[in-house]
């Protein structure tokens, strides 16, 4: 079971921008690199999130919206995390395109399943206080 978070586009007849979905999952030792293992405790395995489907309208492509979608995942997957946990965000990446799209949003893959990626909460927390910092930027004028 999983909870669906929905971006509404307020300015535009309540439309749906996006949305993304999150629902629990566990990971094993077996799957993080050593330097990640040694940072948790030793049990044999660790409740993690899982961002489910993830999508936004064609409407809005090139607005960036895809990482304000994220920036929100890892704000609610924190959220959660401060209640259930959880320590870390896992994705499923449909293809090698979206591989590289989670990468450069700061997930690393899982060892033996190059698709299956995740996000440590201390580096969601880290991303957001960047994505935070440069959207209080102020952009030229188009």
């Amino acid at each position: 079971m999983s909870a669906v978070y929905v971006l509404v586009d307020t300015e535009r007849d309540e439309r749906i921008a996006g949305f993304f979905a999150i629902s629990n999952t566990s990971i094993f030792p077996t799957q993080l690199p050593n330097n990640i293992k040694k940072k948790l405790n030793l049990y044999d395995h660790w409740g993690a999130l899982r961002l489910g489907r993830m999508a936004r309208h064609d409407d809005y492509a090139g607005l960036d919206l895809g990482l304000i979608l994220v920036a929100r995942a890892f704000s609610t997957a924190l959220a959660i995390a401060e209640h259930t946990g959880s320590v870390a965000l896992v994705v499923d990446a449909k293809n090698d395109a979206l591989v590289s799209w989670y990468s450069k949003a700061g997930f690393q893959a899982l060892i033996d399943t190059p698709r299956t990626l995740y996000i440590m909460n201390r580096t969601m927390a880290a991303y957001l206080d960047v994505f935070v910092e440069r959207s209080l930027q102020p952009r030229p004028a188009t």
